[in-house]
């Protein structure tokens, strides 16, 4: 299928015009993309939250339980997200549990992860928020993030991973993303706008399905909106490339 023919049927299948996209097979090759300065990192927002789970545990380190009360705890939630384990703070995107999470990481580990998935290794001079994808973030160029999560999907002999995934399958069915309306490993993030002053953020969006055997990674952002209603377009995209 050519890219004119594609973004056709994009259109057709009710995609918004203004999104950005881009789709891989299970090995990370780019198939289709529609992507402006695509060579540019940019800030995911909490994309890559499933990256510090991955360099958390592989650390050694025990997956607490921790109590989210909401924006009084520095959540995004307004009211909270209750009794949060690992699994469950990934699907909800919880930014207490991954502030805790962030501020014990051990960054020699997060730096070997990123290079492992051939993701740019943050700087050990950050403030440990940025990690989690408050502020300027975690940039990375918007292939490099599509090819680590097709990475990722593969790696399921590694039970740091399915813990990952079992957390990006919840983020589908009732997590950040539910609104992608369809079984699949998913995250969402929502970033500072790059495009209009005050807006509401960069919204960005990624699955990988079938879930039993992905073969389709689907990466979408959207300008002045968040990464959950962005999440929204994931499924005609998915309809649309099949």
């Amino acid at each position: 299928m050519t890219r004119r023919s594609f973004g056709a049927l994009a259109f057709a299948a009710g995609l918004d015009s203004k999104a950005s996209y881009f789709v891989s097979n299970s090995a990370g090759k780019i198939l289709q993309q529609s992507w402006a300065d695509a060579a540019s990192p940019i800030s995911f927002g909490s994309l890559l939250k499933p990256f510090l789970v991955v360099s958390y545990l592989n650390s050694g380190a025990g997956a607490p339980e921790l109590e989210c009360h909401g924006a009084s705890d520095g959540c995004w939630s307004a009211h909270g997200h209750g009794r949060q384990d690992i699994v469950r703070a990934l699907a909800n995107s919880c930014n207490v549990y991954f502030r805790f999470l962030a501020t014990r990481l051990d960054m020699a580990a997060l730096e070997a992860i990123a290079l492992r998935y051939q993701l740019l290794p943050p700087d050990r001079s950050w403030n440990r928020a940025r990690l989690i994808g408050l502020g300027e973030g975690w940039p990375q160029q918007p292939d490099a993030v599509v090819r680590a999560f097709a990475q990722l999907s593969k790696n399921t002999g590694e039970s740091s991973v399915r813990t990952a995934l079992r957390g990006m399958a919840l983020c589908a069915e009732e997590g950040t993303a539910k609104a992608a309306g369809f079984a699949c490993y998913a995250k969402t993030g929502t970033a500072v706008c790059r495009h209009r002053a005050h807006g509401l953020g960069d919204g960005f969006a990624l699955a990988m399905y079938p879930i039993d055997q992905p073969r389709r990674v689907l990466l979408m952002s959207r300008h002045n909106t968040t990464g959950a209603e962005t999440a929204r377009g994931l499924k005609g995209l998915r309809d649309t490339c099949g």
